[in-house]
This record gives C-alpha cells, structure tokens and sequence, in this order.
C-alpha cells in the first residue's frame, strides 16, 4: 500500500512537472511570468523543474523546499488526490528547489545594483531648495548651517552634501528692523537732535547719510559714508562769527546753497547750531558762521591787515620793493579760455602760472593765485616806478638849472 502512494505522488510530481515545462516551452522557454508557470521559475533545466527550485514567496502551485506538491487546492492532471505527506523514492528530481541564484538571475543577474531611496527632504539649503510661501531665505550663516548643495546616493541610501554652510535658513519674515532708523540727523528720516544739541557734520562725526530696513532680515541696511551728520551738545560760546568774503570785493552774489540770514542773525549774535552759513548779503561775499571761534582768526583765514594780528613784520627797503616790481616786469599777460567753456566766449586776462610767476603771488599749493599777495606785487610796481619817476623829475630840474644858468633855452 505504501508503495502505491509513493507511485501515486511521484506521478503527481512529473505531472505538475511537465506542465511547468509546457508552460514555459509556450513561452519562449524561459518564461518570468509566475503566473504562468504555476510559481516555478524556468532556468532552462531538464524537465522545466531547476536543479534547486524553491518556491517564489506569494506564488501558490510550486513545489516545496523538501519535494512535497504544495495543496493550492487544485486537482493534479490526472484527477486523482495527492498526497502530499509522502515523499517521492523515485522522483527524478533529487532536491526540486528554486536557488537564490534563480532569482537572482531573473530579476537582472547576480551583479545586478540595488536601488535605494534616501529618506526624508533633500537637506540642502534654500538657495538651492527654495522655502515655503510667506518665508524667505536667510543666507547669514549666523542664522544656522545648511549645505549648498545634496545629492542622493542610490547605492547606500544617505546623502552627500558639501561641506559648506552658505544654503541658506528659511526663516518667517522679521516683524520690521530694531530701534530707531540709524542714519544721521541729516536725513529726513531721522529723529530731532534733542534739546541742547545740534547735528554736527565735522570731521570726527561718522554716520550714514540714508539707511533702509530690510523687512526679510529685520536688519538696516546703510550707506556705506559719513556724510549723515551726529548730534553733538552746543557748545556754550557760540555766535555769528563773518566770515572772510572775496579778496578783491566785486560786489553781492548770492549762492543758491546758502539761505538768507534773518534779523535773528547778526554778527557777534548768539546761535544754537555751530556750522551753519547764512548769507547777509554783504557788498565782499562775506557770510555769517555760527561757531565758537572767529574763522578769521585761523591759519590760512582772511587776510587782515591790522597790526594786532600780525607778528614779525618787517618793512622792505627800496631795493626789495625794486627786486618785486622787476620779477613782476617779468610776468607774460595771455588771454584764455578755460578748457570747460564753451568756445567763442569771452576771454579771460591774466597768466599762466607755468611761465614763471613771483612766489608771492601764489597760494602754497601753487596752482591758484594768491590775489592779495598779487595786488601787493603791483603796490610795489607803483612804488617803484614812483621813486624812478621821481628821480627822473630832480634829474629834469638840474639840468634846466644848469642851462639856465648858462643862458641856453628860453624856459
């Protein structure tokens, strides 16, 4: 009896056999379709049943690991039931299971790569990702690290990303800048000095002339000068001081960058905003400063004339003032035109420097005059000539007394 249901499962075995390897021969002979070969992958062995054909997972009607005819609930081919609890003596396939090397095959070959997913966002910055509706990208790395850039590694799943903190932190928009706008007392958009103080513009001030807030960054972003202006306290002396005007007085001409003085404003008058110009509009072009000190009075200031100003003062002697009028002899008078004027206007009358001109007559840079000092020149011109024309005069007088005396000419 035993004998006989060993013969019955070992032809159950070839018959399920032989429709694996039909259905495989229908297929091209080597079918991947699970389906179609009832769960057994065809490699191309003898009998359409490989030489270590285990069961692909999830398939039903394939043959176990240890040579048994899965139940699928299926009638074999010849209509009888298999018992599947014996073991085939003569079943010709001595370890009917399905390798790993089957599968491997099927699925692209034993080398074939892997794909993996790398989890989660790519976890570069925002410059290169982008942020959210309603935030914006804060590339400050004081704000937090983040790479510029991330690239997915398939063949281990992780990320690789630069070595650099400048992608960026989405940040919410800031809630407007802190403080008060910082630019100097200058601009329009900067608070009132307060009580007491003025907006000084002097050289060891240091403020911005305009400045903006940045409302993504909640930061104030300011031109890079000194120009603002920074209120400082008034100092206590501080009055209406006139200033030097034009060496030569040609009468009022108004500049449009200094307003009119007011009645307010009168020389020797006290003033609450020290390096302020008005203009009282005097015949020299004179201005009124407020400040603590006379601006006449400086190195370099007007040029008085009175003795309470000056210190060593030596008087030149006829010859010196002759050596004056003969270096001014030696002066060329050009017309000219400047090289910003239009051509075809008029003229102007003087001199070029560069043709040799007294030191006397020049500023100490040399490149303009010094119009007092040239006026003084000419002051020696005249008394030099004067004295020659003097000495002419008596030399005319003794020799009409000397033909006079010898009764020659009638006067």
């Amino acid at each position: 009896m035993v004998r006989n249901n060993q013969v019955r499962v070992a032809r159950g075995v070839f018959a399920l056999a032989s429709l694996v390897m039909t259905a495989c021969t229908s297929d091209g002979g080597g079918s991947k379709d699970a389906a179609a070969t009832g769960g057994v992958l065809d490699t191309g062995a003898t009998g359409g049943v490989a030489t270590d054909a285990r069961p692909v997972d999830g398939l039903t009607g394939g043959v176990l690991a240890d040579g048994r005819v899965a139940d699928t609930g299926a009638t074999p081919p010849d209509a009888r039931v298999v018992d599947t609890s014996v073991t085939p003596s003569d079943a010709r396939m001595p370890d009917a299971r399905i390798s790993d090397a089957h599968v491997a095959a099927d699925l692209g070959g034993p080398d074939a790569a892997v794909v993996h997913e790398c989890p989660g966002p790519n976890p570069a910055g925002c410059v290169s990702t982008g942020c959210a509706d309603g935030f914006f990208c804060n590339t400050d790395p004081a704000a937090g690290c983040a790479p510029s850039g991330c690239a997915c590694d398939t063949s281990t799943g992780s990320w690789g990303c630069t070595a650099d903190c400048n992608g960026g932190i989405c940040e919410p928009p800031a809630q407007g800048c802190p403080g008060p706008n910082p630019v100097g007392c200058l601009s329009p958009d900067a608070a009132p000095c307060p009580e007491g103080q003025y907006c000084s513009t002097g050289p060891d001030t240091c403020a911005s002339g305009a400045c903006d807030c940045d409302e993504g960054t909640g930061m104030w972003l300011c031109t890079p000068d000194c120009g603002g202006g920074e209120c400082r306290p008034i100092p206590a002396d501080t009055q209406w001081y006139l200033t030097c005007g034009d060496p030569a007085c040609r009468g009022h001409v108004a500049d449009p960058n200094i307003p009119p003085c007011d009645a307010a404003m009168t020389q020797g008058s006290p003033c609450a905003a020290p390096g302020t110009l008005c203009d009282p509009g005097d015949a020299c072009n004179a201005h009124l400063l407020c400040t603590d000190t006379d601006p006449r009075m400086q190195p370099g200031g007007c040029p008085i004339s009175k003795r309470s100003f000056k210190d060593d003062i030596h008087y030149l002697s006829p010859a010196a003032v002759g050596a004056r009028y003969q270096a001014l002899l030696g002066v060329k008078l050009a017309e000219y035109r400047y090289k910003t004027e239009a051509p075809g206007g008029t003229p102007h009358l003087g001199f070029i420097i560069d043709d040799g001109v007294p030191a006397e007559a020049l500023r100490a840079s040399h490149d303009q005059v010094d119009l007092y000092g040239y006026t003084t020149l000419t002051v020696a011109a005249i008394q030099s000539q004067a004295r020659e024309i003097e000495a002419l005069k008596a030399e005319v007088a003794e020799l009409r007394a000397l033909l006079k005396a010898k009764g020659v000419g009638g006067h």
